[in-house]
Order: structure tokens, then C-alpha cells, then sequence
């Protein structure tokens, strides 16, 4: 076989796995990023996924960022497909005896590339999953607020004479 059509046919192959690892995704996260956009979130103290943490972690093991942002099914779609096109391919070497064909020289060369891809994709999409989860997580359990503390000293004048009172000002905040 010719190693053009290899590479073509090898082209073809990731491209259909990797819009299979989109299409798989979790239906959650599709719901909340048409809610929500993850271009306006700012990290908050009390947030239940970190971005950062969830991207470095997806970049690490596909999928293991969106796992850990709540997002199961689209985990383990971004998992297999990093681990679809090692199996098929080390199952071919092993079941055809040809490992020393160029075919697979071509297909060597390839995957490379391809883990990368997937590795950067996945680091992404964590970060955006968590950012829009998170999103969607303070609107239902209204997490974010503010709370203002302040000592207060004030001089209170009565029928007796002059007082000093003192106390804490207390005010929260809900945002929404």
C-alpha cells in the first residue's frame, strides 16, 4: 500500500475519532455554555472547579480535567480517544506481522502529532468546562456573595449625658 493513502486513510481515522469524542459530551455542560459564557467568569474564592488545575490535569491525561469538572461522559470520551489510536494500531502490529512495513512508519510519525492535539484540545475545553460548570454552579447555589465587616464606634447623646457606644456593622451581599 502506498504511503499516501496510509496517511490519508490515518487522517481520516483521528478525524473521525475526535468528532466523536466532541459529539459524546456530557449533555450538562452543552445546557449551561448556551446559559452561560465562560468569557465573563473571574475567579472566586469558594468556586468548585479551578480552571488552571483542570486544564494542567486534561493537558497531563485527556479528560482527567473535564472528569474532575463534573463532566463524566466527556471525559472519557476525550480518554479514548487518546487511547483508541493506540490500541488500533499496536493490535494491527501484533496481529499482522508487518511491523517493519512503511505503513506503519507513516502511522509512527503521525501519532505524535496526534497525542498533541488532543492533549492541547482537551487542556482547553477543561479550562472552558470548568469556567461555565463553575458559572452555573454559583447561579444555582448562590455561592457568590459579599460580606462586609466594620467596627463601628459612635457618641450617643441622652437625657443623662453623653454615651460611647461601640459595635460591628455587618452586611452581605448576594450576588446574582
Amino acid at each position: 500500500m502506498n504511503n499516501k493513502k496510509v496517511f490519508q486513510k490515518t487522517k481520516i481515522v483521528l478525524c473521525v475519532i475526535m468528532f466523536l469524542a466532541a459529539s459524546s459530551a456530557s449533555a450538562q455542560y452543552r445546557i449551561n455554555k448556551t446559559k452561560y459564557d465562560r468569557r465573563t467568569y473571574s475567579y472566586q474564592p469558594g468556586d468548585r472547579y479551578n480552571p488552571t488545575v483542570t486544564g494542567i490535569a486534561s493537558f497531563l491525561v485527556p479528560g482527567l480535567g473535564q472528569m474532575t469538572a463534573g463532566e463524566k461522559g466527556r471525559g472519557w470520551a476525550f480518554l479514548l480517544s487518546a487511547v483508541a489510536p493506540f490500541t488500533v494500531y499496536y493490535i494491527a502490529a501484533w496481529d499482522s506481522n508487518i511491523s517493519g512495513s512503511k505503513a506503519f512508519d507513516v502511522v509512527d510519525n503521525i501519532i505524535p502529532f496526534y497525542m498533541m492535539g488532543i492533549a492541547t484540545w482537551s487542556s482547553i475545553d477543561g479550562v472552558r468546562v470548568a469556567k461555565v460548570n463553575n458559572l452555573a454552579w454559583r447561579d444555582r447555589n448562590h455561592s457568590a456573595y459579599d460580606l462586609y465587616l466594620q467596627p463601628c464606634i459612635t457618641q450617643l447623646t441622652q437625657n443623662d449625658g453623653n454615651s460611647i457606644v461601640a459595635g460591628i456593622k455587618l452586611k452581605l451581599t448576594l450576588a446574582k
